[in-house]
């Protein structure tokens, strides 16, 4: 970190006393804002990460030095895993994600904060897009969308990190289907079902 390299620890700490654990001159995050101002800015959305909120910048990064980038504590999901362990143990036998099998986080989330839920880089479909081209390609000279695709949300029928079925369905056809399409699924169950 720039001020340990140059020696310069009043940067951070008071050297007489302080209301702040560890000295510091402020709460950690106002400490931090007062060189990464770029950091604050980038935190003002809607939906912000719970350690940035909390204004515990040292959750992810070792305010000291480090050897990752950015001063981060762990590399990658190791870091992300101190505190999200239950979302990304991957279960027995599922189907991972491509970008949750390489625990690469951040090609779908950003780590501080976002103005969309689940903390995602940008709208649902416009991440899931930048992966899946081919597919936000035929939708572009499709007459009719279903609604979910209409809409963005793509979560409706695949999970984002794992699933026990191909395409990382959340359930087969037509469960999957009827799970949104009520009055189909009773028509389905209690009337009489078409045969080819």
């Amino acid at each position: 970190h720039a001020p340990v390299k140059e020696g310069k620890c009043v940067a951070c700490h008071g050297p007489h006393g302080s209301d702040v654990k560890g000295l510091l001159r402020g709460r950690e995050d106002k400490v931090c804002f007062s060189c990464h101002r770029d950091a604050e800015a980038g935190s003002a959305k809607t939906v912000v990460h719970s350690p940035v909120q909390a204004g515990a910048c040292s959750s992810c990064h070792a305010a000291h030095g480090s050897e990752q980038g950015k001063l981060l504590a762990k590399s990658g999901a190791d870091l992300c895993s101190g505190c999200h362990e239950a979302t990304m143990k991957a279960a027995p036998g599922s189907i991972l994600h491509p970008p949750f099998e390489g625990g690469d986080c951040l090609t779908c989330h950003d780590a501080h904060a976002s103005d969309v839920q689940g903390m995602l880089t940008g709208k649902e479909i416009d991440v899931c897009a930048s992966c899946h081209p081919d597919v936000a390609d035929s939708l572009k000279s499709a007459k009719s969308r279903h609604a979910p695709v209409a809409s963005g949300d793509c979560v409706k029928c695949h999970s984002p990190h794992q699933a026990k079925l191909a395409k990382l369905l959340l359930a087969v056809p037509p469960e999957l289907c009827t799970s949104c399409h009520k009055t189909l699924g009773e028509a389905m169950r209690t009337e009489r079902v078409h045969s080819p």
